[in-house]
């Protein structure tokens, strides 16, 4: 508002001056006219040039600068979310795994569980050594292995059972 208030009140000064001048000359309409055109540009232009277009120029600068730095801003925040997107990618990659080890782990105890529950009712040995085998291929897919007992007489080892697909047990 104080700059229309000022722009306002330069052209009227400008003008008031122009027709004072001009009343004392006795010029034609035509010539008063180019006259007063010219000598309101030449009085005005440093008035605007000091209030309204250097101050624009310098809003224009300070607006380039602010996009410059938005723009930087920007590009550092997507390079910074990317950094952070592989970072929790990796660590959810990480919790997976673990995830799954843990379930695989809570399988394995819920099987021995339901192992030592079904020995315990278990009455003659050569169920609990069928019992042990079927575990033994659960908890040991692809694996081949085998149960050895000792004898009565505790000096020689006896292969009670085995499991897998291989011959050596």
């Amino acid at each position: 508002m104080r700059l229309v208030f000022t722009v306002a009140v330069s052209i009227f000064a400008a003008e008031l001056l122009i027709m004072i001048g001009f009343h004392f000359l006795p010029l034609g309409p035509w010539i008063e006219t180019f006259l007063d055109s010219s000598a309101l540009t030449l009085l005005l232009a440093p008035v605007l040039y000091a209030l309204i277009y250097r101050p624009l120029v310098a809003y224009a600068e300070a607006v380039e600068l602010v996009n410059g730095r938005l723009e930087e801003n920007a590009r550092n925040l997507e390079r910074d979310i990317h950094a952070k997107t592989v970072d929790l990618q990796q660590a959810n990659e990480r919790l997976e795994d673990r995830i799954n080890e843990l379930r695989q782990r809570d399988a394995q105890n819920a099987l021995l569980s339901r192992m030592v529950e079904v020995l315990q009712s278990c009455i003659q040995a050569q169920e609990a050594y069928q019992i042990i085998r079927q575990t033994a291929l659960q908890l040991f897919p692809g694996w081949h292995g085998g149960l050895s007992v000792l004898s009565a007489s505790r000096n020689i080892l006896e292969s009670a059972i085995s499991w897998g697909n291989s011959g050596m047990c």
